[in-house]
């Protein structure tokens, strides 16, 4: 292959790499509505059973490409009021956020794959290649 025709192949490869980012992006978008339900109830099953009791999730962000669904919400229980931390699992200095990857099964339930609570870090930053899920979920 000549070397006038590299250019040109390179610049082929990056519009097909953008275009392919792009359309992927365009795959996601914010929960509304009864999804958006529907991935809180799930989301919220492993913070109620950690924290044993009923909590509400206060969503920071929630993000839905194709399947794959990433929330991250602060806790509180129903109604708005605080959560006595120091008789839970998240006392101390931690935050009191929920981060939770979840999947829509075939049924068209969600599920949850990964649910972190109170984390000190970022857990969810290697979530894309352990659970083989969309990076757009987390840009």
């Amino acid at each position: 292959m000549s070397l006038r025709r590299m250019p040109f192949l390179a610049t082929i490869v990056a519009i097909t790499m953008q275009t392919l980012s792009v359309a992927a992006a365009e795959q996601c978008h914010t929960a509304q509505g009864s999804e958006r339900r529907a991935i809180l109830a799930a989301a919220r099953q492993p913070a109620e059973q950690a924290l044993k009791q009923p909590v509400e999730l206060v969503v920071r962000r929630i993000k839905v490409c194709g399947p794959w669904s990433f929330v991250i919400a602060d806790m509180r229980k129903p109604g708005g009021a605080q959560i006595d931390w120091d008789s839970t699992v998240c006392a101390g200095d931690v935050s009191h956020l929920v981060g939770a990857l979840l999947r829509k099964a075939g049924s068209g339930s969600w599920r949850v794959k990964a649910s972190e609570l109170c984390p000190t870090d970022v857990p969810w930053v290697d979530w894309a290649s352990k659970y083989n899920a969309p990076a757009a979920l987390w840009q």
